[in-house]
């Protein structure tokens, strides 16, 4: 697992000791990227990384240019490891960990209700056994409509 382009291109990520947390595999990752970097979405962009586990979507933003990314992580041992990936990556002023369930809080705002211009949701693939209304999923949805 490692940061495929820009500022910190081939840094190797830290990766958990549990099972809990399920790294997107490079491949997935270079193709999202690619699709977003070809409609200029990334350049000073507000990002949240909702379900971020170790980060792998949330840095690789960063190193490709947005400006600012929240994650979010409930996993209090996968925590331990995204802190350690931000830091590794030097970008500890340029984001902010927020422990607690995506499926309860969204995309939290920032402290002058700053709003996301992108929003990463990769929740455990459990979790998107159920997608229809009244599932967590889709109110997760209705929360980031808000």
């Amino acid at each position: 697992m490692r940061i495929i382009a820009g500022t910190k291109r081939g840094m190797k990520l830290l990766g958990p000791k549990t099972r809990d947390s399920r790294p997107i595999t490079d491949r997935v990752k270079q193709s999202l990227f690619d699709v977003l970097q070809n409609y200029d979405l990334l350049a000073g962009a507000r990002v949240a990384d909702l379900f971020c586990g170790v980060g792998s979507l949330g840095l690789e933003a960063l190193s490709r240019g947005v400006a600012f990314v929240t994650f979010v992580e409930k996993n209090t041992e996968v925590l331990e490891v995204l802190e350690r990936n931000i830091s590794k990556a030097d970008f500890s002023r340029q984001s902010r960990v927020v422990r607690a369930s995506a499926f309860m809080v969204g995309a939290p705002v920032g402290p002058a209700g700053e709003r996301y211009d992108l929003v990463f949701v990769d929740p455990p693939y459990a979790s998107t056994r159920e997608v229809g209304e009244g599932s967590s999923l889709a109110d997760l949805l209705t929360i980031l409509e808000g």
